[in-house]
């Protein structure tokens, strides 16, 4: 990552460790902006010895992840993955040998915030409870 991004003045990262020894490599580095909730994978202390402004964006995926939680909750109830399942390899397994079937997570055990509720606004226009 260092020989890729050593003349930028800011870098943007969803996973990829900003660490000290990026930070102090990157030396005309200005600003390290985190896409996602949390700066879990920036040296912040660094950051800030080094005077590098460290900005976080927490709701920026919330409409991306929700669509697309829509889009596999329509798959679902339409059976439409294990219909492929079904077509493409032997029963109750997919083409790539992986098992096909039920989840054992019970929603009532799921905790939603800003992207639950994302989904939740989405969902209602199908008249679900």
């Amino acid at each position: 990552m260092i020989a890729k991004t050593r003349d930028a003045d800011a870098l943007v990262v969803v996973y990829s460790p900003i660490t000290r020894a990026v930070l102090s490599a990157l030396e005309g580095v200005k600003t390290v902006v985190r896409t996602g909730v949390g700066y879990d994978v920036i040296d912040v202390p660094a950051a800030t010895e080094l005077g590098v402004i460290v900005v976080n964006i927490p709701d920026l995926w919330i409409r991306e992840v929700a669509n697309h939680a829509l889009g596999l909750l329509l798959a679902w109830n339409r059976k439409i993955i294990a219909s492929i399942a079904r077509s493409t390899g032997a029963p109750g397994r997919g083409r790539d040998g992986a098992r096909t079937g039920r989840s054992t997570a019970r929603p009532s055990a799921c905790r939603l915030g800003n992207i639950g509720s994302a989904f939740a606004r989405r969902v209602a226009a199908f008249e679900t409870k």
